[in-house]
C-alpha cells in the first residue's frame, strides 16, 4: 500500500543501500531493477562507492532517483556507515553490488520490516551456477541442502533491519562479514526469510575463485570469533559437518557432499597461512 506523509507526498517504504567497490561491470544488474522505485520515491536508494578507481560511480548517476556517495577510501563497512548517515528512511535493506534482486523483493522485505514482528528479515536465495564449472555446480547444490543456508541473514548478499533490529548495535565494525556479525545479534526467532522473489546470487564460476571466495569467508568467521561475537570456527565446522551428512540422500548427494568437505577444509587451511588481503571474486563480474 502507498505510504503518504502529511503533506501529501508518497513515503519511502525504506532506504536500500548499497555499498560498491570497482563494480562497473555488476552495478546496474543490481540497481536497474531498483531505479523505478526510487525514481518515484517508493524507497530511498543510496550507492555508497568507495575508493572505486572505474566507472561505478558514473553508471549508478546514470540511474533515475539514486543518491550516490563517492567516498575516497575502499572500505565496506566505512560505505554503510556512511551511507547511513545519509539516509533518513525505516526500515533499511543492505544490498550487495553484485546480485540481481526484484523490486517485489524489495518491497516484501521493506513491508515486511514495517510491519513489526521481526526485526530482522531477508529474500530468500537461489545461486547463478549454469556457466560455472561441474565442481563449483557440486558445491552449491551441497550447500542448498544445508539449513543453515535456509536460516540465517548471511549468504543471500541482501538482508534488512527494522529500526528496532538496527538499534542493536552502533556503527558498523570494521570487519569483514557485515552480514554474518548483524546475523549474530538477532535470536533464531527474530529472523525471516520472506516468501517472495528470491535474489540471484552470482558465484564463483570456477573451483579457483570458489576458494578465495571461501578463504575470506574463514577469515571472517575468525575475526568475528576473536571479538566473541560467533562460534570458534571449529565448532561451526563441526555442527556444519552433521548437517552435511545428513543432507545425503544418495550417491549424488553424497559426491556433493564429498566436495564441498574437500573444498571448505582446504580453503580453511590455506585461509591462515594467506596474510590478510582482500579475496574478491572476479569470474562472476
Amino acid at each position: 500500500m502507498e505510504q503518504r506523509s502529511a503533506r501529501g507526498a508518497v513515503a519511502a517504504l525504506g532506504s536500500v543501500i548499497v555499498p560498491a567497490h570497482n563494480e562497473e561491470a555488476v552495478i546496474l544488474r543490481t540497481l536497474e531493477p531498483l531505479a523505478p522505485l526510487s525514481a518515484t520515491g517508493e524507497i530511498e536508494l543510496v550507492v555508497a562507492a568507495n575508493g572505486c578507481t572505474d566507472r561505478t560511480v558514473e553508471r549508478a548517476r546514470s540511474m533515475p532517483g539514486v543518491v550516490v556517495l563517492d567516498l575516497p577510501t575502499p572500505s565496506k563497512t566505512d560505505a554503510l556507515n556512511a551511507a547511513e548517515a545519509a539516509c533518513t528512511s525505516w526500515p533499511r535493506l543492505y544490498v550487495d553490488a553484485d546480485i540481481s534482486i526484484e523490486a517485489d523483493s524489495v518491497r516484501a522485505v521493506l513491508e515486511t520490516l514495517r510491519r513489526g514482528g521481526c526485526p530482522a528479515a531477508r529474500p530468500p536465495l537461489t545461486y547463478a551456477t549454469r556457466e560455472c564449472s561441474a565442481v563449483v555446480r557440486s558445491y552449491y547444490r551441497a550447500r542448498s541442502r544445508l539449513p543453515e543456508s535456509r536460516a540465517h541473514l548471511w549468504g543471500a548478499g541482501v538482508y534488512g533491519l527494522s529500526r528496532a533490529g538496527r538499534a542493536r548495535f552502533g556503527q558498523f565494525p570494521p570487519v569483514t562479514a557485515d552480514d554474518l556479525y548483524v546475523d549474530s545479534l538477532f535470536r533464531a526467532d527474530e529472523k525471516l526469510v520472506v516468501e517472495t522473489e528470491p535474489v540471484l546470487v552470482h558465484v564463483p564460476r570456477d573451483a579457483r575463485s570458489l576458494r578465495r571466495i571461501l578463504m575470506r569467508t574463514y577469515k571472517g568467521n575468525r575475526e568475528l570469533a576473536a571479538l566473541g561475537a560467533l562460534a570458534p570456527v571449529e565448532g561451526t565446522t563441526k555442527h556444519v559437518a552433521g548437517q552435511l551428512l545428513r543432507s545425503v540422500r544418495g550417491p549424488r548427494s553424497f559426491i556433493d557432499a564429498m566436495v564441498y568437505a574437500v573444498l571448505v577444509s582446504e580453503a580453511r587451511f590455506a585461509s591462515r597461512r594467506s596474510g590478510t588481503r582482500w579475496e574478491r571474486d572476479t569470474s562472476s563480474r
